[in-house]
């Protein structure tokens, strides 16, 4: 089964794969005149959003991974592994800026890479990607 995590959480599902650092270009193209313009602005990330799903014992568990999640926020870059690829071999980390909780439930069972859960943490990261010098 794939891993997923952010930092030393591990999640059931990552909405998608994070994007890298890369050379950010602005288009610029001026009336009356053939062709466009290419300005090369440097080599930066953009900050992006993305959701995870983890699993949990109890609802009071769930709780406290959300609670762990907070902590990440302004803490030093995590690395990222999505689907078992781990972007720090890339030389790429990220900060966390932001940590929602979409939704915490209490569920029937449910089966993850570490075994059963009987409750689900939803949340919406936003990311900052960064390659460190």
């Amino acid at each position: 089964m794939p891993t997923n995590a952010i930092g030393p959480f591990t999640f059931i599902t990552l909405s998608q794969p994070p994007p890298l650092v890369k050379e950010q270009l602005l288009r610029h193209a001026r009336p009356g005149v053939d062709g466009v313009t290419l300005h090369r602005t440097g080599v930066r990330g953009m900050s992006f959003t993305c959701d995870s799903r983890a699993g949990a014992l109890t609802i009071g568990q769930a709780y406290d991974l959300y609670d762990g999640y907070v902590k990440l926020i302004g803490a030093a870059a995590v690395a990222v592994t999505w689907s078992t690829l781990t972007l720090a071999v890339k030389a790429h980390l990220y900060y966390v800026l932001d940590v929602e909780l979409v939704r915490c439930d209490a569920i029937v069972r449910g089966q993850g890479p570490s075994g059963p859960y009987y409750a689900e943490v939803d949340c919406r990261w936003t990311l900052q990607p960064i390659r460190p010098v």
